[in-house]
C-alpha cells in the first residue's frame, strides 16, 4: 500500500485545513463574543426583572387575600347601605345632627353641606358637613364629639375648632367639619 498522497489529495487536505480555520475563526472571533454579549445582556435584563417580579409577587398574594375578604367587606358595604335613608341627605342629615347634641345638652347647632367635593366609594358617596355651635362648654363638647362617632359609624370628625367668646370665657364657639357616608 502506498502511504503517500498524491497532489490532487493534498489540495483537498489543504482546502479542508483552511476551511477548518475558517470555521473557528468565525466561531471564536464572530460568534462567540456576539453570543456572549446577547447572554450577559439577557442576565442583565434578568437581574433588572426581578424586583419587579418579587413585587408583582406581592401584589398578587395581597389581591388574594382581598379576594378573601371580599364577602366579609360586602357584608359590612350592604349593613353600612342599609343604615343610610334613601332620602336626599340634606333632608336627613342636619336633623340628625340637630337630635344628636341636644341629646348631649348643646343648643343651637347648625348643619350645612360643605363644598369640598364628593368622594364616591363602592357605591357610597362621601360628603363633608360644617356643623356650628354658637355656644357650648369644652367638656360638654368633647363628651359629644366622642359620642358621636361611637354612636355613627357613618359620620367621622374631621377637625374641631374652638374660639373663645369675647363676652364670656366660661362658654366657646365650635366648628366641627364632619364627613358622612351616603347613597349617591
Amino acid at each position: 500500500m502506498n502511504n503517500k498522497l498524491n497532489p490532487e489529495q493534498i489540495k483537498k487536505l489543504v482546502l479542508c485545513v483552511i476551511l477548518l480555520c475558517f470555521v473557528f475563526y468565525w466561531y471564536f472571533v464572530l460568534l462567540l463574543p456576539g453570543l456572549t454579549k446577547s447572554e450577559d445582556a439577557t442576565k442583565k435584563m434578568i437581574a433588572d426583572m426581578r424586583p419587579k417580579i418579587e413585587a408583582a409577587e406581592r401584589q398578587i398574594a395581597a389581591v388574594r387575600g382581598l379576594e378573601k375578604e371580599a364577602p366579609n367587606v360586602a357584608n359590612i358595604l350592604d349593613a353600612l347601605k342599609s343604615m343610610i335613608p334613601d332620602e336626599s341627605p340634606i333632608s336627613w342629615f342636619p336633623p340628625r345632627m340637630k337630635d344628636f347634641f341636644e341629646r348631649n345638652g348643646i343648643q343651637k347647632v347648625r348643619t350645612s353641606k360643605r363644598d369640598a367635593g364628593e368622594i364616591r366609594i363602592s357605591g357610597l358617596k362621601r360628603l363633608e358637613w360644617t356643623i356650628e355651635i354658637p355656644v357650648v362648654d369644652a367638656v360638654s363638647l368633647g363628651i359629644a364629639i366622642a359620642g358621636l362617632e361611637n354612636e355613627d359609624p357613618l359620620v367621622e370628625v374631621r377637625s374641631v375648632q374652638i374660639s373663645r367668646l369675647p363676652d364670656n370665657i366660661e362658654y366657646q364657639r365650635a366648628t366641627l367639619i364632619l364627613s358622612s357616608l351616603v347613597k349617591p
